[in-house]
């Protein structure tokens, strides 16, 4: 998560850190947008998915209420498992999702800034456990602290290009004003000057 490697970007490594550590060999990233839903941001070793998930879905309350790793596996063969501690739907669009296995919240303090959809590890299938659940949860909410500091750096440089462009606008706008002067002081003059040959050539 902290390397400074620019081939790859900041999600595709939580992606990734989070893959491996259950031996997944792949993932996919979503992330809350400002529009209120959850889009898919980033993918590793998986085919890309459009697919969002709105803000207010029993999948993302169950996600940030209950802090939980969701196995898909164990989710089809005892549903009762989950419900019994909230309701719980498995959205369409993530049934769909090939060999997706495990979905894991991304917390930032009791906030879900997003989650990750880990692929079918073949290694780690038969003994996922609860230990495996736990490990999981603590790195994926140093994931999201480390996307977070990431999105607050963005968006300070995008303060600062705007701030830019501001200033930037402002010194040609004041140009434009002088321009604008001298040109309105020719046109007032001309209606006086008009028959002198010095003003025409002048002007």
């Amino acid at each position: 998560l902290s390397s400074s490697n620019e081939a790859s970007r900041l999600q595709e490594r939580a992606v990734r850190a989070l893959a491996q550590i259950i031996d997944s060999p792949g993932g996919i990233l979503w992330l809350q947008r400002e529009n209120g839903r959850y889009e898919a941001e980033e993918h590793w070793n998986m085919a890309a998915v459009t697919a969002r998930e709105p803000v207010g879905s029993s999948f993302i309350r169950f996600l940030e209420e209950q802090q939980f790793v969701i196995s898909l596996d164990e989710f089809r063969v005892n549903p009762e498992m989950y419900l019994r501690l909230a309701p719980l739907e498995i959205p369409q669009w993530l049934e769909s999702i090939r060999n997706a296995w495990l979905v894991v919240p991304l917390m930032l303090n009791d906030a879900l800034m997003g989650f990750v959809v880990l692929a079918n590890s073949p290694a780690h299938k038969h003994y996922y456990n609860w230990e495996d659940s736990d490990l999981l949860k603590t790195a994926a909410r140093q994931a999201a602290s480390h996307l977070a500091q990431h999105q607050a750096a963005q968006a300070l440089v995008s303060a600062r290009r705007f701030e830019e462009m501001n200033r930037l606008s402002a010194f040609v706008v004041h140009d434009l004003k002088n321009m604008i002067g001298q040109l309105s002081m020719v046109v007032s003059n001309a209606a006086k000057h008009k028959n002198n040959p010095l003003f025409l050539e002048d002007a």
